[in-house]
């Protein structure tokens, strides 16, 4: 059967919106799979803290948070977090709960009042770079690049940090910060002394995150390159459905169980065999491509300079906060 380019383009179409079926409903069995796994987590969380196990508790609700977002995880987990001193976190999920609250839910007064209760205990750190610091200067804060945030006042939890500045020829300076409850500090960094010509320093803290060499791609990176390929799946699996498509009209051209013409049972046959085949392909393929794109939208957005990780009734969906934010 010759197919007109006319309907091949209408057909690239119904592919678009009809090749991935499996992937549907792979994703809607995990969907419902996480939130069973979900609310069983949540309540593992509401045991631990009833038993003052508070960081069970909040490792139990973050993964919970993880596979279903849900408004009364996060308020427990702000709660769970604010019970350790991470009081920095904790005002973060109270804040997100204002965004996620319908409006006229009674918990939006409870999410408010702990906003205001703890604003003024979390600490605030500005790093800035003395003047005269090379441009290429790299600072980080324990194990996370801050370069881009430099002269911001950051919201921190309470406790130490290692402030690492390294820049190519000079030594690597390290800087100890200790934040306490409340607390609003300003420091200024820069480099060692410069290097004598010719010396070799190995970067310490340039590699941290991204490999034991240093060298390797970021995780921004790796996900682009992931969600390339996800993409190429994606595309691999519209044109492998397209191939069934037009193989199943060759089909339905050739194939008539009344008929005795051996070349077009033999037509019929090759053609049914091509459509299964690509269709299969286009299934896992679509499958495939979906979980890389994911992985590499994932790795994409997660690459952040510090990411912060609300006691409000029993129940997940209609108790009580989703929460992303960045520090």
């Amino acid at each position: 059967m010759t197919v007109p380019i006319r309907t091949a383009l209408v057909a690239l179409g119904l592919v678009g919106l009809l090749a991935f079926p499996a992937l549907a409903e792979a994703q809607t069995r995990d969907v419902a799979g996480n939130r069973a796994a979900a609310q069983v987590l949540f309540e593992a969380g509401r045991a631990a803290m009833s038993e003052k196990n508070y960081e069970k508790a909040c490792a139990k609700f973050e993964e919970s948070q993880r596979l279903d977002p849900a408004p009364g995880t996060l308020l427990n987990l702000g709660n769970c977090e604010e019970r350790i001193g991470r009081v920095a976190s904790a005002w973060e999920r109270y804040r997100g709960a204002i965004t996620e609250l319908a409006a006229g839910d009674n918990r939006h007064d409870f999410a408010q009042y702990k906003i205001t209760e703890l604003k003024d205990k979390v600490p605030h750190l500005t790093v800035t770079l003395r003047e005269g610091a090379p441009k290429n200067t790299q600072v980080w804060r324990n194990d996370t690049p801050i370069s881009g945030s430099l002269n911001v006042e950051l919201p921190l939890n309470p406790g130490k940090y290692s402030i690492v500045v390294e820049a190519p020829g000079f030594k690597t300076q390290l800087v100890a910060v200790e934040l306490a409850l409340g607390e609003r500090k300003t420091i200024q960094v820069g480099p060692g002394e410069k290097l004598p010509p010719g010396s070799n320093q190995t970067s310490g803290a340039a590699g941290r995150g991204r490999g034991a060499d240093g060298d390797g791609l970021s995780q921004t990176t790796w996900g682009y390159v992931v969600g390339g390929v996800g993409v190429a799946g994606l595309g691999t699996a519209l044109a492998m459905g397209t191939v069934a498509w037009v193989k199943k009209g060759e089909a339905a051209d050739n194939c008539d169980p009344n008929a005795t013409d051996s070349t077009k049972n033999k037509a019929c046959s090759e053609a049914n065999t091509a459509g299964k085949t690509a269709a299969t392909a286009a299934d896992i393929a679509s499958i495939l491509g979906g979980v890389a794109l994911g992985v590499g939208a994932y790795l994409v957005l997660t690459d952040t300079d510090d990411a912060v990780a609300l006691e409000a009734g029993n129940f997940r969906h209609y108790s009580g906060i989703r929460f992303r934010g960045v520090f």
